[in-house]
């Protein structure tokens, strides 16, 4: 709305689906539709603006329409013979909905994920065999202390099966000063089979007036195998000649386990609020694969096989928490402090093999330990129509990386301090017009690994080598943005530099 984005709530409360609400809901069912800014539950306890209200449009259900199943099914041909099937359910309620969603088909449309909330998809010129299905349920209920917003707990369960073929081809024309032009042809096929079932939970509890307790949960399955074949021939521009071609046949296998826990404690004073979050995240993969690579010289008549596989365990944990404080000094000026550390552990220990033997030249084993810490502080600033927005947000990184491979074996450290400020200003001109601008400056850090001098020939046609000379790069960004917004007609002008 207006260029920014707008927030679907059903009588005054979150939406279980938006998507859902807004493709099945029968028009008569509504009894009133409303659109307003709502401010956040800071500002709404406070009094004071944070900067952080969002654009609604609140659908009022007729009492009749309610506690009732809403749904659809859909069915979609092509000349081509593939085909699609849809079937989508709710049971519209303000205390106990209900979700269900089923895709079947061999299209180029893909559902990849389908929660109480959201969902999210893709489409391309390939067509996806796909079998897929979610459901979900949501229990809403108001404490007996007076409240804005009312406890729930949300558990979505689904399972997604996908069979994507694919294919693409390449043309390349390559001109250097001193060398022969050259131009490569390039085709790729390449054929997937995926599954995967995740798990969310997720619940907000109002504990007191005062405190508030927002927990979330993620756990998900996922096996991945893909087959490709890569044809590459390169021949001189001018006389057509062959200079080199290649044929590499791969087969890979990965199959993941994800677990995350968020946990966010918050307590409202009256100009201000704080909170203490902390977070665990695990993950553990299993990645293996072998490849087949046929490489021809033909200006030395010369020709390789290359054969490899490679076993690829690795796994990753980080803990971090947080402390977070708002503080209205006025009216008009709200204070953000927001501190976090975090400790991420990473593991990779991947051993490859070259004509039954172990190369050790491409084999290595990866650890790396990050010790992070962040102040992220910002004061957002209100003058009738305008809204300014100063931030800055330090970064401590502690980095180790213990790497080994072929004869490098290495312990690397590093400390940076990295300073990112910003500005944003905000115009509101009138009723649907509005002006925003924003300035900020950002550092970026290379990997450290990559600052290490190492050569990777594992494909012989593209060579990686580590570069000591690599530093943290710098990024200056500017942002202009006017919207436009006419009521009558419903015309929206947006113009962005």
């Amino acid at each position: 709305w207006n260029g920014e984005p707008l927030k679907i709530r059903m009588n005054g409360l979150e939406a279980l689906s938006e998507e859902l609400l807004l493709k099945r809901l029968p028009v008569e069912a509504v009894a009133d539709v409303k659109a307003y800014e709502r401010k956040s539950e800071l500002e709404k306890r406070t009094g004071i603006a944070d900067g952080t209200q969002e654009h609604v449009l609140d659908v009022t259900i007729k009492p009749g329409f309610m506690d009732n199943w809403y749904g659809s099914v859909e069915a979609t041909g092509y000349t081509s013979k593939n085909y699609g099937t849809e079937l989508d359910g709710m049971r519209l309620s303000d205390s106990d909905p209900v979700m269900l969603f089923g895709h079947v088909g061999d299209e180029p449309k893909r559902v990849v994920t389908h929660t109480m909330g959201s969902s999210g998809g893709e489409s391309g010129g390939t067509a996806v065999r796909q079998q897929m299905g979610a459901a979900g349920y949501k229990h809403a209920w108001r404490p007996a202390f007076k409240v804005e917003n009312s406890s729930y707990m949300t558990l979505t369960a689904g399972a997604n099966h996908a069979d994507r073929p694919q294919s693409s081809w390449q043309n390349t024309r390559t001109f250097l000063p001193g060398t022969t032009p050259t131009q490569t042809n390039s085709k790729l096929y390449s054929y997937g089979h995926q599954f995967k079932a995740p798990l969310d939970f997720s619940s907000f509890i109002n504990l007191s007036p005062k405190n508030t307790l927002f927990l979330t949960a993620h756990a998900a399955y996922e096996k991945d195998e893909t087959s490709n074949r890569s044809e590459q021939q390169t021949f001189e521009s001018l006389t057509l000649n062959p200079v080199n071609s290649s044929l590499l046949q791969t087969l890979s296998s990965l199959r993941m386990f994800t677990g995350t826990i968020d946990g966010e404690l918050t307590h409202y004073t009256a100009k201000g609020s704080f909170t203490l979050s902390a977070s665990l995240h695990y993950s553990d993969t299993d990645d293996h694969g072998n490849s087949v690579g046929e490489y021809r010289y033909h200006q030395t008549a010369t020709e390789t096989v290359d054969k490899q596989s490679y076993d690829a365990p690795n796994s990753q944990l980080s803990i971090s928490g947080s402390l977070s404080l708002s503080h209205g000094f006025t009216k008009q000026a709200m204070f953000h402090a927001h501190w976090h550390t975090t400790y991420a552990h990473t593991f990779r220990n991947e051993r490859r093999y070259r004509a039954g033997m172990t190369d050790w030249d491409n084999s290595f084993r990866r650890a790396d330990d990050l010790w992070l810490n962040e102040l992220n502080t910002d004061m957002n600033l209100t003058f009738q129509k305008i809204t300014l927005k100063p931030a800055l947000v330090l970064t401590h990184r502690h980095e180790q990386t213990d790497y080994r491979r072929a004869a490098l074996d290495t312990l690397a450290h590093r400390d940076l301090l990295l300073v990112r400020p910003s500005l944003e200003l905000t115009w509101r001109i009138r009723k649907g017009m509005s002006l925003k601008s924003y300035l900020s400056y950002d550092e970026t850090p290379a990997d450290l690994l990559d600052c290490i001098a190492y050569t990777d020939d594992t494909n012989p046609l593209l060579v990686y080598q580590g570069n000591p000379s690599l530093t943290t790069s710098h990024t200056l960004n500017a942002n202009l943005r006017y919207n436009f917004m006419q009521t009558r007609g419903s015309q929206v002008l947006g113009v962005e530099v």
